[in-house]
């Protein structure tokens, strides 16, 4: 969140302060800084606490990718004279924004690569080494922009910007309300401020309150656009992963979006927009990111109409002030259960599993569970057909009884202990192992 709410201190510090070069070094060295901490961070030979050094890492990285974000493009967009050179401008943020998702692509390759192919402090991966080889990148660039100092368009910020931008507003919105309904209504409310302020300000302050009218819906589109790294790599993994004959890990949902963006910026930029030039159409910027963003649209529609077909293939969870119970089968015969959670006797076959969801429950609340199989149970004569036991369910935890025989040939039940279905600290994947152990007429459940 810190990355998404710092370009706002960024913009500032450019446009008022500090100017947007000076601001893309300072806080590429605070990026640069957040990378070593996350060095160190990852060498555990050293005595410090490697969770206090990578959050601080990521937070220095992510103050500094905040003061970047609102100052690269703009700042390249300066070097340009407009507008003679308006065709090199498009040509740059093509190639910009091509060069952004080639390295991210990059990134995502080969450090993971260069994690697993090296070994260091006695593990048998290499963090310090992934997470050194995009801090030397960093480096590298930091130095090789300050070094082209003398071929840049520079400008020195001469007036705080934003601050005439406020007091503008303010002027003009409280001089609105202190006007008469009987006189002439001026053509903007932005107008009731040219008695004070500059008139290419307000005209400048027009055309930027036109444009907001463009973002509105850009917290929408990103708030669904990043779902890439949560929602859409879970669906990913409900599903199979084949597209003709090439299989799909969900990991790799990360990789395709800046791979498309690779292949697809050549393609609109010679094909695709020329042709539409020729047929004289979307020859706009503003009509190609309509029609883009319809179609971004129509992906997010395309991925809630797939969440819904995924849905009926998740596990029903139990509800608050619910629980729920399994029976496991492990005779070789079917066996009748009679419980208070239906009071309906329900046979369950040999080797099978009967569920019994959403059953009200408050905290630890006890139920009876009544067994019963037939004498002669397949090859096996019981000498304990029936057996009784007390289910204890918890709220929103699922219980598990496995049914079995032991050395004596009478019925037992075991109860494992209750699936809990918080997510895992670790984030790694929960599996439970149960075998029913018979030893000397004793029969134990072993659960791993």
């Amino acid at each position: 969140m810190v990355c998404y709410i710092i370009p706002l201190v960024g913009a500032v510090c450019a446009d008022s302060f500090l100017g947007r070069y000076r601001t893309i070094r300072n806080f590429s060295l605070i990026y640069l800084m957040g990378n070593v901490v996350l060095c160190i961070a990852a060498v555990p030979v050293l005595d410090h606490d490697p969770i206090v050094f990578s959050f601080v890492g990521l937070l220095l990285i992510a103050i500094g990718t905040g003061g970047l974000k609102p100052c690269v493009a703009a700042f390249g967009a300066e070097q340009f004279r407009l507008p003679e050179q308006s065709e090199f401008l498009r040509y740059f943020f093509s190639i910009f924004y091509f060069t952004i998702n080639f390295g991210g692509l990059v990134g995502m390759i080969v450090t993971p690569l260069m994690r697993k192919a090296a070994t260091c402090f006695g593990d048998d991966t290499c963090y310090a080494l992934g997470f050194s080889f995009p801090a030397l990148l960093m480096a590298i660039s930091i130095l090789l922009f300050i070094l082209g100092k003398t071929f840049y368009k520079l400008k020195t910020p001469k007036r705080n910007i934003i601050l005439e931008f406020s007091k503008c507003s303010w002027y003009a919105v409280r001089k609105k309300c202190k006007k008469s309904k009987s006189r002439r209504k001026p053509e903007h409310w932005l107008d009731h401020a040219k008695d004070k302020f500059d008139w290419k300000l307000i005209q400048d302050m027009k055309i930027v309150f036109a444009i907001l009218l463009l973002f509105v819906p850009l917290p929408i589109f990103w708030s669904l656009f990043d779902q890439q790294g949560s929602r859409w790599t879970f669906q990913a993994a409900h599903m199979d992963g084949n597209i003709l004959g090439i299989q799909i890990v969900p990991d790799q949902m990360q990789v395709i979006n800046p791979a498309m963006v690779l292949v697809l910026i050549p393609v609109f930029d010679k094909i695709l927009y020329p042709c539409c030039e020729k047929l004289n159409c979307l020859k706009n910027p503003l009509h190609r990111m309509a029609i883009g963003g319809l179609t971004a649209g129509l992906a997010f529609v395309a991925a809630g109409f797939l969440e819904l077909v995924l849905e009926k293939t998740y596990p029903a969870l139990p509800a608050k002030n619910h629980g729920s119970v399994n029976v496991i089968n492990s005779l070789p015969c079917s066996i009748t259960i009679i419980s208070e959670f239906s009071w309906i006797m329900q046979v369950l076959d040999a080797s099978k599993i009967l569920r019994f969801q959403n059953i009200p429950c408050h905290n630890r609340t006890r139920y009876t569970l009544e067994i019963r199989a037939p004498i002669k149970c397949d090859h096996i004569r019981l000498n304990k057909e029936r057996f009784k036991m007390t289910a204890i369910l918890e709220e929103r935890k699922e219980d598990t009884f496995i049914i079995a025989l032991d050395d004596n040939h009478e019925i037992q039940g075991y109860m494992t202990d209750p699936v809990d279905f918080t997510k895992s600290v670790t984030g790694a994947p929960k599996f439970r192992f149960l075998l029913c152990l018979c030893v000397n007429s004793k029969c134990f459940l072993v659960e791993f």
